[in-house]
């Protein structure tokens, strides 16, 4: 395929067209919605605009404090489906956020481009989105080590980009997440005339299997068996990656699916985020 567009990277070199970044694949992955706000937010979520990598890119997320803080703050980057007020506007009281809220943990809703209001859809949409995490420390006045990355689904692919460049990180959770795109949608690439070989080795480069395996910190895996969509084996491939670490902690669920995980699994699942927060909190 003949290269015609080139973007520059972080670190100013140019680099040619990417297969993960073509529209006919990058809307296999993210199909930015901004759906309207139909239930009040948590009081003590505010919309916090930062801005992206590049000049004009604006990302909408939301922040949630709770009233007492224990220091330590949370980035939750969603799957490809949701939007951060998802979260932030969840009216159940049982909600993901309002369990954080109950570990005294501050809560950023991370908001991709294109996404809730956010700015930036372009033809280099995955590979520059993956570029935007590198404002949020900065943005939010962040001490490192007092931050987890917290990726579900392919917002794994955003954690383990944190992960890549924030070693200091205090940890990192990985829920339902995806380490081999190519693998799981494989099959759906083909059809739409997708060349699987160079998308494997552009995912070498873009979800670098150095990035999680060298992370010297905490990993915790949380995967349901019965997921359909990134199925189990993703998991057991993030914990093959980090075997030389004893910080990895793989659970495995036996109820729900890809998009039931925490509610069919809930006492467990939150058990051992408390496990995982309350030894990796210092």
């Amino acid at each position: 395929m003949a290269a015609t567009v080139s973007s520059t990277d972080s670190l100013g070199e140019q680099e040619p067209e990417l297969v993960v970044d073509r529209e006919e694949c990058s809307h296999l992955f993210f199909f930015p919605t901004n759906p309207p706000l139909r239930d009040p937010p948590s009081p003590h979520a505010t919309l916090a605009c930062i801005p992206g990598s590049e000049e004009g890119i604006t990302l909408r997320c939301q922040l949630v404090v709770p009233e007492s803080c224990n220091g330590h703050t949370v980035i939750y980057f969603h799957g490809n489906g949701e939007v951060a007020t998802n979260y932030s506007h969840d009216p159940d009281p049982r909600c993901i956020r309002e369990f954080f809220l109950s570990l005294g943990l501050r809560i950023i809703f991370y908001e991709y481009r294109a996404y809730g209001g956010s700015t930036g859809r372009d033809k280099l949409f995955i590979t520059k989105t993956l570029e935007d995490v590198s404002t949020i420390i900065s943005s939010f006045s962040l001490i490192e080590n007092k931050v987890f990355v917290f990726g579900r689904s392919l917002g794994s692919l955003f954690a383990i980009r944190m992960a890549s460049k924030y070693p200091a990180l205090a940890g990192v959770i990985l829920e339902s997440g995806v380490g081999d795109v190519a693998s799981v949608w494989g099959k759906t690439f083909v059809k739409r005339g997708i060349d699987l070989d160079k998308l494997a080795d552009e995912q070498r480069k873009y979800i670098r299997q150095q990035d999680i395996a060298g992370f010297p910190g905490p990993v915790l895996i949380m995967h349901t068996k019965n997921d359909k969509i990134a199925p189990f084996s993703q998991a057991e491939l993030f914990s093959q990656w980090r075997q030389d670490n004893p910080k990895t902690t793989l659970v495995a669920f036996p109820s729900g699916g890809h998009n039931g995980i925490y509610e069919s699994n809930r006492p467990q699942y939150k058990e051992a985020l408390r496990k995982f927060f309350t030894e990796n909190s210092t």
